[in-house]
Order: structure tokens, then sequence, then C-alpha cells
């Protein structure tokens, strides 16, 4: 094994120890509610960012809140927090439930899209970000000594929530479900009510999702 093959595997802990946070909950009655009525809703969402030490964290919390205000509402005086290892600042803001092609607050930068598929009575569901991860860690920066523009790409976590009538029917597209990948081709899981599962977004999707490029995440039918 040669000395560069070495430092890279060295390395990519380090790499995995700064990617930043996007995770939120989606619930099913409201994507069929915001599919029947065409009408944007907002949901909480958290947005993690990977700091170098609790103290820094903590000095810094109140221009990271700021300048995150910036881009979109926050909710709360946000927190540090340890995870898996990691000194990370947490902060509440929102993510949008919208249909596709519907005007919203421009102020968010979390965005759930619910578009129908031609016939089925499934919704294909699309989450983007509406600028890119670049933007928006140069954005978080700004009079900051504690972040520098060249995070990884962001870990995006959305949790399904079957909070409707029936069971849903849950089609995942590149991504990992529970912890377990599923592509499109596969036979897709039932959902039942009241239940949740957690949705993590690939190395390949996150990528081009911190592109500010909307990714088809999920097909969901109302199973019954």
């Amino acid at each position: 094994m040669n000395t560069k093959t070495i430092a890279a595997l060295v390395a990519l802990p380090l790499l995995a120890a700064c990617a930043p946070e996007i995770q939120s909950t989606a619930y099913m009655q409201d994507v069929f509610d915001v599919a029947a009525s065409q009408q944007p809703l907002s949901v909480p969402a958290v947005l993690r960012v990977p700091q170098s030490s609790e103290e820094n964290c903590l000095e810094g919390l109140p221009r990271l809140i700021e300048n995150l205000k910036t881009l979109a509402p926050v909710s709360g005086k946000g927190k540090c927090i340890e995870k898996s290892g990691d000194q990370l600042a947490e902060i509440e803001t929102e993510m949008v439930v919208t249909p596709a092609g519907v005007d919203f607050d421009p102020q968010n930068l979390f965005v759930l899209e619910v578009g129908p598929q031609a016939g089925d009575g499934s919704l294909d569901l699309r989450f983007r970000l509406t600028t890119t991860l670049g933007e928006i860690v140069k954005a978080l920066a700004a009079d900051s000594n504690e972040l520098q523009a060249d995070f990884d790409p962001a870990r995006f976590i959305l949790t399904i929530s079957n909070d409707s009538q029936g069971t849903v029917s849950l089609s995942g597209n590149h991504v990992f479900i529970d912890g377990v990948p599923h592509l499109p081709e596969m036979e897709p899981m039932i959902l039942e009510r009241r239940k949740s599962v957690e949705i993590v977004f690939s190395d390949v999707a996150s990528e081009y999702v911190s592109g500010a490029n909307p990714y088809r995440l999920a097909t969901v039918t109302a199973a019954d």
C-alpha cells in the first residue's frame, strides 16, 4: 500500500466528522393534505453544524443563529450537542412541504416537494435546498472564525411518519430506509398506521442535493 493510499484512509474519519446534518419529519397526512389543497405548509427541521469544540460552539452559537436568520426561520436559542463523538451546533429551523411548482416564502432553505405520478394516485417526494450547500456555509461563516466553507456534502435525514388513517406504500429511490438500501425496482414496503421509518440519503444523493438539485427520494401511495 503506497503512502498516498495510507494518507487517504487515515483522512476518511476526519472528513466524515465535518459533515453538517439536515433532519426533519414528514407526516403522511400533511403530504396528502398538501397534494389535495395545493397549499404549502411548514414543519420543523434541524440544522446541525460541525464545531471544533464545545467551548467554541458556545462562544459562536449566537453569531451562527444570526447568520442563519438571514436565510431561513429560526426557532429557539439553539444548543451545542455531542453526537457520535462529534461536536455540533444544533439549530431548529423549518422545512417547507409544498406541491411542485407552487410559490412559497423564499426565506427558507429546505423544501420537500410533493408531486403526483400520472394516473395511479402515487405521490413523488423530492427534497431540495433553495441554494447550494456552499452558499449556505458561506453565509453561516460570515464574521466567524469557527466555520470554513469546505464541509463535506451534508447528511440528509428524513423521517416518514404515517399519521394518516390507513397504511401507506413506500418505495425508496437509492436511499437507506432504517439502515437498509432501497432501490426503485424493489418491492415497495408497507408503512403501517402510526409507524415511522428513517430515510438517509446515499453519498451520491447527498452530493447531488448539496448542489441545490431536487432529488426524488421516495414515492408514496395510500394503500387503503
